[in-house]
Formats: C-alpha cells, sequence, structure tokens
C-alpha cells in the first residue's frame, strides 16, 4: 500500500501554501490551477497525506472551493499581508501534533520521496526545523516544523519579518538534500505551468472491496457527468480472463490465426484487441496510452488501489473490510453507507448522496469549464 504514515513515535499535521496572490499567473489562485487535470493544492495535500494527518490549505481567497476538495481551510487571520509566514504560523497554532510539514501548492514535479525524506529527518533527530535543498538552494517553504515554534514565528513577524529563508536559517535547521530531476520546479509563470502540464485529461480512480458496489458508483457518475456535457472514458480493472469476441467470427478468425491486435471497425465504434501472449497485472498508467486522451474530460477508473492517482473508496462497514483510506494517501474521499469508525482523515460522503459526488468530483478533477478554455489543455 501506498504511504509510510507513521502511527507511533512523534506524529504530524500537513499543510499546503495556497495563499498567494498568483500575479505572475495574472492573478490565478495558484493552488486551484489543474495540473494534469488536477488543482496543485489538491496534488501537494496528497503528497502530504503519504506522511501527515490531517493535511490544511492556507488560502485567503475561494474558501468553498478549497473546503469541496476536503481540506480544512485556514486564512492568515490578523497576520494578512504578511506573507507566507503568516499562513505557516496559522498553521502552527492549527498543527494537533507537535510537528507540521509544509508544501507549497505550485510544485507539482516534487516527488514523493522528498516530502518522506523531510518527515524521516525530522522525526528521528533533535532539530526544531527541517528545509529541503535542492538545486544547491534551500527551499524554505519545504519544510517540517516543530509547532512549538508558533511563538517565536509571531514574534518574527511581529518584529517587521518578512523572508521565510531568513526566519529558517536562523532556526539551524537539518537539511535534506534532494537530487531529483525536476524537484525544483516552481509554477510562478505561463510558461512554467505549460512546462508543468502533460497534456493528460484528469484520471479518478473508483476503488474498494469487492462487493462494496464501485461499479454502481462509477456508472451513477458517468451517468451524471455524461448528461452534464462531459466526456468520460471508462477504464474497468478484473481479475478474470474476458473473451469479448464469438467464435467463428471474422475478428475471432483473425485472431486465432495468430494477430497480436485486431481493430474492429463500424460506423459508430471501433473495439480493439490485443493479446498480450502471457499473464500480466496492467498498470493504469500504461492503459491511459491506449485512449484518446484529446478527445476527453475525464477518465474514471474502477478498481486499480495501487495507482498512484485521486481515488474515491467505496465503503460498506457491513462487509467487516479494513478502510483503505487509513494507508492509502492517494484516497481523496470515503463513500459509504454508514458510518465509518474509526474515522478517515479524509471526508466520508454519503454513497446515495449522487449529488454531493458529483460535487467532490468537479472539484478535486478540475472540472467546472473542462470544455472551456479556462481548463483547456496545454
Amino acid at each position: 500500500m501506498a504511504g509510510t504514515r507513521a502511527e507511533d513515535g512523534p506524529r504530524a499535521a500537513g499543510l499546503v501554501l495556497a495563499g498567494g496572490r498568483g500575479r505572475r499567473l495574472g492573478g490565478a489562485d495558484k493552488g486551484l490551477v489543474p495540473v494534469d487535470g488536477e488543482p496543485m493544492a489538491l496534488r501537494a495535500a496528497r503528497l502530504l497525506r503519504r506522511v501527515a494527518s490531517p493535511v490544511a490549505v492556507s488560502a485567503n481567497r475561494n474558501a468553498e472551493r478549497y473546503a469541496a476538495l476536503g481540506l480544512p481551510v485556514l486564512d492568515d487571520g490578523p497576520w494578512a499581508g504578511k506573507g507566507p509566514l503568516a499562513g505557516v504560523l496559522q498553521g502552527l497554532r492549527w498543527s494537533p501534533h507537535p510537528w507540521l510539514l509544509v508544501l507549497p501548492c505550485d510544485t507539482p514535479a516534487l516527488p514523493a520521496a522528498a516530502v518522506e525524506a523531510l518527515w524521516a529527518r525530522a522525526r528521528c533527530g533533535e532539530a526544531r526545523a527541517v528545509v529541503l535543498e535542492a538545486g544547491g538552494r534551500l527551499h524554505p517553504l519545504h519544510c517540517a516544523l516543530r509547532a512549538e515554534l508558533a511563538g517565536e514565528l509571531e514574534r518574527w513577524l511581529e518584529a517587521g519579518g518578512r523572508r521565510a529563508g531568513a526566519w529558517i536559517e536562523g532556526l539551524d535547521p537539518a537539511r535534506v538534500r534532494l537530487e531529483a530531476a525536476g524537484a525544483d520546479l516552481n509554477v510562478n509563470t505561463p510558461e512554467a505551468l505549460s512546462l508543468a502540464r502533460r497534456g493528460r485529461p484528469p484520471v479518478l480512480v473508483i476503488t474498494g472491496f469487492s462487493g462494496a458496489g464501485k461499479t454502481t458508483l462509477a456508472e451513477r457518475l458517468i451517468a451524471r457527468l455524461a448528461a452534464e456535457g462531459l466526456r468520460v472514458a471508462a477504464v474497468k480493472h478484473t481479475h478474470h480472463d474476458v473473451e469479448l469476441d464469438r467464435p467463428g467470427k471474422d475478428s475471432h478468425r483473425l485472431r486465432a490465426a495468430g494477430t497480436r491486435q485486431v481493430l474492429l471497425a463500424t460506423p459508430r465504434r471501433r473495439f480493439l484487441v490485443t493479446e498480450l501472449g502471457h499473464a500480466e497485472d496492467p498498470a493504469l498508467e500504461r492503459l491511459l496510452d491506449a485512449l484518446d486522451l484529446d478527445a476527453l474530460d475525464l477518465v474514471l477508473a474502477e478498481g486499480f488501489k495501487g495507482a498512484p492517482f485521486p481515488k474515491i473508496e467505496v465503503h460498506r462497514p457491513a462487509l467487516g473490510r479494513p478502510l483503505l483510506a487509513a494507508g492509502d494517501p492517494d484516497i481523496i474521499a470515503v463513500a459509504a453507507d454508514g458510518p465509518v469508525e474509526p474515522a478517515p482523515p479524509v471526508p466520508v460522503l454519503d454513497l446515495d448522496d449522487i449529488d454531493a459526488l458529483v460535487r467532490l468530483v468537479r472539484a478535486a478533477c478540475a472540472l467546472d469549464g473542462a470544455r472551456g478554455e479556462e481548463n483547456a489543455r496545454a
């Protein structure tokens, strides 16, 4: 299972910084700007959930849209106008745990290993702060901070301090060096945003144990989204060997003759059958290459528990199966038909409340305006 969230020893909350004004992006709220169809704030929150819970977002506008992502929203309060450290201070005050892990929303290329390394260094050392070093320089807002630093930071702000780097360096932080290529990508300009985007529509996975109702939920979501004009593809995972062709039909005869692929074309639809020649549990990332992604607004996948994409877990407590959200940081919400205990670190929605679930999908996949210029894929 993805994630390395520790249940023993010191614990951490997480904070996504999205309170800036986005001047170099024409005033856009960067946390809500989609990369690969996913708002950057949600992408950062999924990284933080690998080691931290709960995770909140620091935002000073569009609070309802951030709340729709299932994230608690913290504004800068009395420290408004003091820069990103105001958001950090609010996060330190809010944290229910001794540590707070902080990430800016606008580094979508940051690998999960960076967050895991920050937390590993923090929980095993004596430092009060741990900061990421990449590209030959410190990244002061990629950090782990002891919550007890709130008082020191408040006094720094009261004295007129603004620069995050100066404050962090004054704490004599431990450093975690990151060598991975691309980790230094900072989306502050339209050009940087273009580089960050890969031209793929959003991918959302409906996951859960057998019998929970994954297909039923996927069916209901697709029906609603298609009725609203969105172009949706479905990718279904099964462990069974499925035969869609009929023996004796021309296409089946061509396959039996030894073809590796057969494409059956009709005036209204096409069928592509690929023979693998061996048993293979397909990775969702590779399966996406078989789709005409330019013709889609959303890919809804069913199953694929280990896929590194945002997921909604379908959970029925009566089945007696464990809650996947307790250990999978990519699960952004649970759709359940009854009370869920213990409470997961993400929102729990009524499995029958399709309106709320559609709103969640639209928010998490940045689908509002998906057919318009605002969310056009680069």
